[in-house]
């Protein structure tokens, strides 16, 4: 599985000195932290600029419009959320299975090793992703929420949770199991589930051990279902 790093591109007003370049991006973020603490429609110049500690001039200045921060605070998020968590989780994952491909020179039983260790590398991610940086969550939650509701927002919406799919792609491409897209599909909602019943407080999913169980048994049932 490769993953390129691929630069945000912003709608709003390019920028050719660092500092600039800083200052949207603070700009950006206080959008970004904003929306995961009231939503996405609390977002207005005037509110993302006393959050960000710049003048009201400076945002109608890299935006032309609220649309245009809106868009660009969800360009960065996503950009960031990739970047910071859900390619380094798969990156990880591929490089342990070549690893043990190359220390046990491929006698081993691929479908079993890569439940046991995707299931208890996920549990840990997932749990520790609550904990730590809620605030990721709520961020991804109000931007595919206000997706819903702005359809020039939904093409990036699509384009992010399409990419949080590779590394699944990925893991059912190499479990071998029939029907991969579906089974991928399948892992992605069980994942969310569980962040979501995490995130709301339930305490079976901020359990590690069984959050591993439940992941693994989905793994093993794919398996299982191909013959494998």
């Amino acid at each position: 599985m490769s993953v390129e790093a691929v630069p945000p591109v912003f709608l709003g007003r390019k920028t050719r000195r660092q500092n600039s370049e800083q200052r949207r991006l603070n700009i950006l973020r206080a959008a970004l932290y904003i929306a995961a603490q009231d939503g996405v429609r609390a977002i207005r110049h005037r509110i993302v600029a006393q959050q960000a500690e710049v003048p009201l001039s400076a945002t109608t200045y890299y935006f032309k419009d609220i649309h245009d921060l809106i868009t660009d605070a969800f360009v960065l998020f996503s950009h960031e959320a990739k970047a910071m968590y859900i390619d380094p989780f798969w990156t990880q994952a591929v490089s342990r299975l070549e690893q043990e491909r190359a220390r046990s020179e491929n006698s081993f039983d691929v479908c079993e090793w890569l439940c046991l260790d995707v299931a208890h590398h996920g549990a840990q991610y997932i749990v520790k992703v609550v904990q730590e940086n809620r605030l990721y969550l709520q961020t991804e939650m109000a931007f595919l929420d206000a997706a819903l509701h702005d359809e020039r927002l939904r093409a990036a919406a699509l384009d992010y949770l399409d990419h949080t799919l590779q590394g699944m792609r990925w893991l059912m491409g190499e479990l071998g199991v029939k029907e991969p897209e579906l089974l991928a599909k399948g892992f992605f909602s069980l994942v969310r589930r569980i962040m979501l019943e995490a995130m709301l407080g339930r305490a079976e999913a901020l359990d590690p051990e069984t959050v591993e169980h439940e992941l693994c048994c989905y793994l093993r049932s794919a398996c299982a279902r191909s013959g494998l």
